[in-house]
């Protein structure tokens, strides 16, 4: 697992949980971001990890961070690659990086475009590779990691798409953002193909992204479940990993709804604590 420059484990939220909370009213998180981030300082967390996309959203950001008392270690943004206009997106988000360093951001968690409804071309998977890796040394320069980041549809055929991005990074060392239960549930939620996974690529781990489900459902707080653990905590313990660790709660269809956003957030903040040793 890399080690950031950071002396100790930072436990925070993205904003995908209350994203979910303000649509379910009809309502915008961009609307609500000083409240939400609010509820996010509420339930004891420290740091909250935005999803970013455009330079004109980091001013407002500045100040909700700001007013709620909360760190900016990382942030998210899709990466669009897959065709000849790759370098395009490069320097988006080298500009995109920049400007969030100056609120804190060491981790730059870029998702690359999925296809849903089909498979990536080998041209597709040829441009971002090419993307990643440019991509990766360019946020190097500016003292920001390129943490790559996925779900399940990388793990189709064999793990076609992580594969290929993650051994063809591996020179110019690209990051890696461990989304557990995504590595969980896109391996068919067979935990020993998950651990497996994690001890091949565990070096290259420089930020967490944490979530946990009951019979195969998304739950609502972060504790025992279908994912064990217990691997990934003795890997932070045995490397002293001092990355972004970021709760990622979501909901689905049968997700519990018997506690309120601050509340699971803060049994998620708990758990972390208790689990994960350098997290109180």
């Amino acid at each position: 697992m890399k080690k950031t420059s950071e002396s100790n484990m930072t436990i925070g939220t993205n904003q995908y949980r209350f994203f979910q909370y303000f649509k379910e009213k009809g309502e915008e998180l961009a609307d609500h971001m000083h409240e939400a981030m609010a509820m996010a300082r509420e339930a004891g967390l420290e740091a909250w990890e935005p999803v970013v996309s455009e330079l004109g959203q980091v001013e407002a950001l500045a100040k909700s961070l700001e007013g709620a008392g909360l760190r900016c270690r990382s942030f998210y943004t899709l990466a669009k690659l897959l065709d000849e206009n790759w370098r395009d997106e490069v320097a988006r988000i080298v500009r995109l990086a920049e400007e969030m360093k100056g609120l804190g951001a060491r981790n730059c968690i870029a998702n690359p475009a999925a296809i849903y409804d089909g498979r990536k071309s080998e041209q597709q998977l040829a441009f971002q590779l090419e993307g990643l890796r440019e991509l990766t040394l360019r946020l190097r320069e500016i003292g920001v990691s390129l943490d790559y980041h996925m779900h399940a549809p990388e793990f189709a055929e064999g793990a076609r798409d992580f594969i290929s991005m993650m051994q063809g990074t591996r020179d110019v060392g690209m990051g890696w953002c461990l989304d557990a239960h995504w590595l969980f549930r896109g391996v068919g939620h067979s935990q020993m193909a998950y651990e497996s996974y994690l001890a091949l690529f565990a070096e290259r781990i420089s930020s967490l992204h944490l979530r946990q489900s009951r019979d195969q459902v998304w739950w609502n707080v972060l504790g025992e479940g279908d994912l064990d653990y217990g691997s990934l905590a003795r890997f932070v313990k045995e490397t002293d990993f001092a990355g972004p660790v970021t709760i990622e709660l979501a909901h689905e269809e049968g997700t519990p709804r018997d506690l309120d956003i601050v509340e699971m957030h803060r049994s998620s903040a708990a758990w972390v604590k208790e689990s994960f040793p350098g997290g109180g």
